[in-house]
């Protein structure tokens, strides 16, 4: 699966550098260390983190894992253990909680890291949703470091046609407040429009400058994903229509310069 080659321009991104932060639910792990893979399969040194909180990933998917700590950036940048262009995965957050995820780092931090340059791309999950599908964000939700360059907003379209209730909404009292709909009502495409596009919605508190990507993601089912290709049509944003669990993109726009 190659994400990011279906929305950039190959050669900028052969060249590029990008602080990602991802949000929303039904994904953004799974997308996070797709992308962090893909990455360095380019040759680039990434970082992987979150502003929250998430599961302490398997040693087969980083190089390098920093709990408590800021991850090592040698002074003379040149003489690192890493052969130039070789690729890396660094992952950093804070202590380990009782459930076994590493806690997030402040988006000041990041912010202050991303100025260094030495890693060519900055990873970081912005929210939780709990293994939910779908959420709204909450008053103090995302978390976005203020140097952002894209945004990635995540919904798992297993939730349309499905009632709003907690087994797959994260938060129903927010998402039913952003959506105008009460809980039990079903989720069809005009739900999901108005959490895409509201101010308070999928897309809150995105940064000046950063570029937005939609992520439709969980769509094995024939139906389904052709009803997310039309929505993701409807819409004047960058996307990806996906089965992150199937490794495959289905359609996708890119990012408008």
């Amino acid at each position: 699966m190659i994400l990011l080659k279906e929305i950039m321009n190959p050669l900028k991104l052969k060249n590029s550098k990008e602080l990602v932060t991802i949000v929303g639910a039904g994904g953004k792990t799974t997308a996070m260390f797709s992308l962090a893979k893909e990455l360095k399969s380019l040759g680039k040194r990434v970082l992987v983190t979150t502003t929250t909180a998430i599961y302490k990933p398997p040693a087969t998917d980083y190089d390098r894992l920093y709990v408590g700590e800021k991850p090592g950036i040698p002074k003379d940048k040149g003489k690192n253990d890493v052969p130039e262009h070789s690729g890396e995965i660094v992952v950093w957050g804070r202590e380990t909680d009782k459930q076994g995820k590493i806690r997030g780092v402040a988006p000041e931090e990041i912010d202050e890291i991303w100025k260094e340059q030495y890693f060519s791309w900055i990873l970081v999950e912005g929210d939780g949703a709990k293994g939910k599908s779908i959420k709204a964000p909450r008053d103090k939700e995302p978390v976005i470091p203020s140097k952002t360059t894209l945004l990635i907003g995540v919904i798992g379209m297993q939730v349309l046609g499905k009632p709003i209730e907690e087994s797959r909404v994260h938060r129903v009292e927010y998402f039913t407040e952003i959506t105008g709909r009460k809980k039990d009502d079903l989720i069809d495409e005009s739900v999901l429009q108005r959490l895409i596009l509201h101010e308070k919605g999928l897309f809150k508190e995105t940064p000046p400058g950063a570029k937005k990507v939609l992520l439709l993601n969980q769509c094995e089912d024939t139906e389904i994903r052709n009803r997310a290709i039309s929505l993701a049509k409807s819409l004047s944003l960058s996307y990806l229509v996906t089965s992150l669990q199937k490794q495959k993109v289905y359609d996708a726009k890119g990012i408008i310069d």
